[in-house]
């Protein structure tokens, strides 16, 4: 733990963002020297993860800047001894100013492609046999977000067929959670790429390790089931890690749990000015 000091933020702005729902512009506005504070809570959820940053004192070109529609921004944050790490990034929804004393404070609300999940359409038809890889590519195009870990499992997909042909028209977001049900996977919007999902499925290179010495904080504990029925949730709290992602794994060593979770949702509070940095998650037992 002992590179885990001195909190680092850097907050990017996009003033103007292409059609495709996630390209930043190169006119970007890069923040690193102000107070941040921030709540971000993603899930292996297809709704669109979201976060609430409040930064103080920017300048009043930046404060009108954040005024203009389709600005984009970024979230990274870490620490001195191991770099920052992009913690979020999302379609800002809503904005407010307010003035306590000499302090401004910007409050921005957003959703991880929001604008695609909400307004990107589709109407396309695929002949008979279509595999639905080719659907589900059609259907990430019109969304215009990155495909994420599509590579990992479009040979999957092909393998389904639709023998009769299928015609996708309507809202892209709905029509992708109607073909996926086909599969047995699942998706999700995660910093701007689609992330597929199914138990079989790994997510990430590796499996990190998290203990007292390396960031835990306290104990994991059991909750409720997301589903009833279901298995129950186990949750934990450490200080704050932007690698521990919905969809991952990690393994957690513990006087009360040791063993591999498969990360269903991550909340992550931080504040510049001391605090909250902090990180927690809930997920299930895996292997």
């Amino acid at each position: 733990m002992a590179n885990l000091y001195g909190r680092r933020c850097r907050l990017l702005i996009a003033r103007q963002v292409a059609k495709d729902y996630r390209t930043l512009s190169i006119d970007v506005i890069e923040i690193t020297d102000l107070r941040v504070a921030f709540k971000v809570r993603k899930s292996s959820a297809k709704e669109p993860n979201t976060a609430e940053v409040t930064v103080t004192n920017l300048s009043r070109t930046t404060r009108s800047a954040l005024q203009e529609k389709g600005v984009k921004f970024q979230l990274e944050a870490g620490y001195e001894g191991t770099g920052i790490k992009r913690v979020f990034s999302g379609d800002v929804r809503a904005l407010d100013h307010s003035r306590d004393g000499a302090s401004w404070h910007t409050r921005l609300k957003s959703g991880d492609g929001e604008r695609a999940f909400r307004h990107a359409r589709v109407s396309e038809s695929h002949a008979p046999g279509a595999p639905a890889s080719d659907v589900v590519r059609k259907l990430a195009d019109a969304l215009g977000l990155g495909l994420g870990n599509f590579d990992q499992i479009s040979t999957k997909l092909a393998s389904s067929k639709f023998e009769q042909g299928v015609v996708t028209h309507g809202p892209a977001s709905s029509e992708l959670t109607k073909v996926l049900a086909k599969t047995g996977f699942t998706w999700s919007i995660q910093d701007g790429e689609l992330q597929f999902q199914r138990d079989d499925l790994r997510i990430g290179p590796q499996i990190p390790e998290l203990a007292p010495d390396s960031g835990l904080i306290g104990s994991p504990e059991f909750g409720s089931p997301v589903v009833k029925g279901g298995p129950r949730l186990l949750t934990f709290k450490c200080l704050l890690d932007a690698d521990l992602r919905p969809g991952g794994r990690v393994s957690i060593k513990s006087e009360r749990h040791t063993g591999v979770i498969r990360i269903w949702k991550v909340e992550h509070n931080g504040d510049t000015a001391g605090g909250d940095w902090y990180t927690q998650v809930e997920g299930f037992p895996s292997k």
